[in-house]
């Protein structure tokens, strides 16, 4: 008896084997050809480390880098840096992108939070930004009608139709707060 359990299992494996080489024979009905263009310095791009990305309503891409935020058309780069004027963005550093449902960008730095004004082309503070103060903005994100806002040791979440701060949550302990999820009224970060 033991013989015909060694046949059987031999036989198996054998079979099991075949089978494995003549699937890795076959052409597979699944192949997907992704079409891509890279994009880099060379074709506008204000810098080839990519820290946030984002599209609005209107189809621009808004590519943040650690040297400048991008503006892509789907043909070319419009870049925005850093300048000495309130109506620039605080540090060239973006470390995130948020669009609110109100289509607004809202722009994480490492020296704080702005806004851009599609008509003027120029970013501002908000009531929130000037609370925040130049502190790196580590994390942005919404969930129902609140963006979530970390910081270092801090974090907080506003409504962005009143911009009316509801929640904050400081302690020196944590750092770098990278993420803020709300689970059945429970708020946990990701530190």
């Amino acid at each position: 008896m033991p013989k015909i359990l060694l046949l059987i299992c031999i036989y198996f494996i054998c079979s099991f084997g075949v089978t494995a080489i003549e699937a890795d024979n076959t052409e597979s009905n699944f192949d997907i050809l992704l079409n891509h263009t890279n994009y880099g310095v060379a074709d506008g791009l204000s810098q080839d480390t990519v820290t946030a990305i984002v599209e609005d309503k209107e189809g621009y891409v808004w590519v943040g880098t650690i040297n400048g935020l991008n503006r892509f058309d789907g043909n070319e780069f419009k870049q925005f840096y850093a300048g000495d004027d309130a109506k620039s963005l605080p540090s060239s550093f973006i470390r995130n992108l948020l669009i609110d449902d109100n289509g607004v960008l809202l722009v994480g730095t490492d020296k704080g939070l702005v806004q851009f004004d599609k008509e003027t082309e120029s970013f501002s503070r908000n009531s929130i930004s000037t609370q925040i103060g130049d502190q790196a903005i580590w994390s942005i994100s919404k969930q129902d009608d609140k963006i979530f806002i970390g910081l270092n040791n801090k974090f907080l979440s506003y409504d962005y139709k009143s911009l009316k701060v509801n929640y904050s949550f400081e302690n020196n302990t944590i750092k770098e707060i990278k993420n803020i999820v709300i689970l059945n009224k429970e708020i946990y970060k990701k530190l």
